[in-house]
């Protein structure tokens, strides 16, 4: 909502105002709050609010029968990764959730998943996205997941995991009822 056209629209009302599209502020008498409370709500009737999407920029899509080990080659040839050269977004299509934990502070922040319907089974985090579980996908649930390929390091041992970026269950369908 462009807050210049909300204060355009009540600038009779206001003392002091200014700002610009995304922040502003005002100022205004407090005889005329009741005023200014019952204007802004008939003009929040009128505004359309429109949720934008965001665009996920995939770099190569891979198939299942290419989900590997040696996706680490691809990896090492490409690095390093930095600021001005971010890790490649990868897609897959039709792997399956095959376990699904979640994790975090709150014990209800993240989610670690073991994706397979590949070549092998892949470690993943999809961070921040708990919520998502039981709502948009379960276990069991064939899906299509955007993700970077990055490298974990943990009790001096290096893996490979997916790190997702977003997921979409397929038809409805669980893999267990194909």
């Amino acid at each position: 909502m462009d807050l210049s056209a909300l204060f355009n629209a009540l600038n009779d009302i206001f003392i002091d105002f200014g700002g610009h599209e995304c922040a502003a502020g005002f100022s205004f008498r407090e005889t005329r709050l009741d005023e200014f409370q019952k204007r802004l709500k008939n003009y929040l009737k009128e505004v359309e609010l429109v949720k934008k999407e965001e665009i996920l920029n995939i770099d190569a899509e891979i198939p299942p029968a290419y989900m590997g080990p040696e996706l680490k080659d691809i990896l090492d040839r490409l690095a390093p990764y930095g600021i001005e050269f971010e890790p490649l977004v990868f897609l897959s299509r039709d792997l399956t959730v095959e376990n699904t934990e979640v994790m975090g502070r709150n014990g209800s922040d993240h989610l670690k998943l073991l994706i397979g319907g590949t070549k092998c089974k892949w470690p993943a985090v999809f961070w921040n996205s708990a919520g998502r579980y039981r709502r948009d996908f379960e276990t069991g649930d064939v899906t299509d997941i955007v993700f970077k390929l990055r490298k974990n390091y943990y009790m001096n041992s290096e893996t490979l995991q997916l790190n997702i970026i977003d997921i979409t269950k397929k038809d409805g369908k669980k893999d267990h009822e194909a």
